[in-house]
């Protein structure tokens, strides 16, 4: 006869083992693992020389420079071969002088890109109040001109007047 205390300590590990298979605790456990990776691209660069209207701008009439004038602030643009980016401008209303102001205005035409650094008089024309999205060149570069008109009253006190006008550039995602 079988002693009454070894019965129940079987049917207690029966019992156990049943519940651990019924929770799920006994099961076959497999798991891999993955990478995470990414490349970051080439950090956009840019180089600019100035918007020059010159020192013969005459009281109460306007004096335009045009984007494919020598005169023509330019950017020069690095990136990533190929990769798209949108090119926006803060924009001045005004050169200042002291207290003075002289308006400037930007025309839907007073902004061109290309790929091409001799593609000045070629650039397509955009508007430099909304900017523009286009691709760098398969060498990673861009190239943007821009011109614009001011604006002097009859009475705009003489001197020399600044704006600052900033190109904010990033890329897309494409």
């Amino acid at each position: 006869m079988k002693h009454p205390s070894t019965s129940l300590a079987i049917a207690l590990v029966a019992v156990a083992g049943l519940l651990m298979v019924l929770s799920g605790q006994v099961q076959a456990q497999i798991t891999t693992t993955v990478t995470a990776s990414g490349t970051v691209l080439t950090p956009i660069t840019v180089t600019g020389t100035n918007l020059s209207f010159g020192t013969s701008i005459f009281p109460g009439i306007n004096k335009s420079v045009a984007r494919t004038s020598a005169d023509a602030a330019s950017f020069t643009i690095s990136g990533e071969a190929s990769k798209e980016v949108t090119a926006t401008f803060t924009l001045p209303t005004n050169l200042v002088k002291g207290a003075d102001n002289l308006p400037i205005s930007f025309s839907t035409t007073d902004g061109g890109h290309s790929t091409s650094s001799t593609g000045q008089s070629t650039a397509t024309a955009f508007d430099p109040n909304s900017g523009v999205t286009t691709t760098l060149s398969t060498t990673g570069n861009l190239y943007i001109w821009l011109g614009g008109t001011v604006s002097p009253a009859h009475n705009q006190a003489a001197g020399a007047y600044t704006g600052d006008i900033t190109i904010s550039l990033v890329y897309t995602g494409n």
